[in-house]
């Protein structure tokens, strides 16, 4: 959840459907679509939000107007769970407690959980639970007060949440103080590129038509890091110039190294996109198969917009189910070009 920036205010007040990002109401505790019919909230009320699961994480229900989450019949016991969960992440959530909750057996439950967000309930309580031990170490409570807050009821489950942190507590609570991120601006064919990375790989790979705020999202996440212009020497400068010059004359995808954060069922998706072949078009529906969620399309689209890690991570290989282009985060003109680039079907090209 985040700040609304004037190009995402701009989706909202315009009332433009489409927006590669959902809008969660502060005042209403509803979460929509760009588009929806219903009034246009004030400006300070509105946060954005990347995903479903995300919107439910924090709280958030659907909107009845312009139904972000579809319309279905699985639905409602979905959001009574991720309710309740969010309502007291330090219950003693089990898949047997949870499926309770709505009169269901916990296979039954898991297979909408699967479906409609692409985790389990479980999964789902451990991601709620991890917002909240972020959020306490943020604002500085000690790493024994969060994990209690966040219902780690020990040691050992506090230390599974490190581990999901990426670093130790501590340093997450600084805001990543001791880590550093080098970034570079690059001028490529498709327009400006910004590239940050950490000492394991890149981290973040944005196309920007505007790069004045080129350190902005990594010093978001981890605004103690020391975000700095990489030096000649770096090795993001050299990844930079490798994805430029793969822009400019196509060839083999770069196979450069990455320091990729996300959820476990986000990995699965980031990793399957990296292993597509050259020209190799998929489908959300396709992707969520070949990770082993068939019927999770939904939640393979969510992971693939949160994808941080632009052409390296190819999320421009996925397409629409008919055949269509589909959406693209860069924009389409990239997408196509993209496309164009790694040799898949002309047929995409023309839409």
């Amino acid at each position: 959840m985040q700040a609304m920036t004037d190009a995402e205010w701009a989706w909202v007040e315009g009332r433009r459907a489409g927006a590669p990002f959902l809008i969660g109401v502060k005042t209403t505790g509803i979460f929509c679509r760009t588009g929806c019919a219903a009034r246009t909230p004030l400006r300070k009320n509105v946060v954005v939000l990347t995903s479903v699961e995300e919107a439910l994480a924090q709280g958030f229900r659907p909107c009845k107007k312009c139904k972000p989450m579809g319309e279905d019949p699985d639905l409602e016991p979905v959001l009574a769970v991720a309710q309740a969960v969010k309502g007291d992440p330090t219950a003693d959530w089990t898949a047997d407690s949870l499926a309770a909750l709505v009169d269901f057996n916990p296979r039954a439950l898991r297979q909408r959980f699967m479906r409609l967000l692409g985790v389990s309930p479980v999964a789902f309580r451990d991601g709620v639970r991890l917002g909240v031990f972020k959020t306490s170490l943020r604002k500085g409570a000690n790493v024994t007060d969060a994990g209690y807050k966040a219902g780690y009821s020990g040691p050992a489950r506090r230390h599974e949440a490190a581990k999901a942190l990426g670093m130790t507590p501590s340093t997450y609570a600084k805001g990543g103080a001791g880590e550093v991120i080098d970034y570079v601006v690059i001028d490529t064919a498709l327009g400006p590129m910004v590239v940050a990375a950490t000492d394991k790989g890149i981290c973040m790979l944005h196309f920007r038509d505007k790069v004045a705020d080129a350190h902005a999202v990594p010093a978001e996440e981890f605004p103690a890091a020391t975000v700095q212009e990489a030096g000649k020497g770096a090795p993001v400068v050299a990844w930079a110039e490798e994805v430029a010059r793969f822009l400019a004359e196509g060839g083999l995808r770069p196979d450069l190294p990455v320091d990729l954060r996300g959820t476990a069922f986000q990995m699965k998706v980031w990793q399957a996109l990296r292993a597509l072949k050259p020209g190799e078009t998929t489908t959300y529906g396709a992707l969520a198969a070949k990770i082993g969620h068939p019927g999770a399309s939904r939640a393979v689209g969510s992971a693939n917009g949160k994808n941080p890690v632009a052409v390296v991570v190819p999320c421009h290989m996925v397409v629409a189910a008919g055949g269509k282009l589909g959406g693209y985060a860069g924009g389409l003109p990239r997408k196509r070009k993209l496309l164009a680039l790694e040799g898949a079907s002309g047929d995409l090209f023309d839409e």
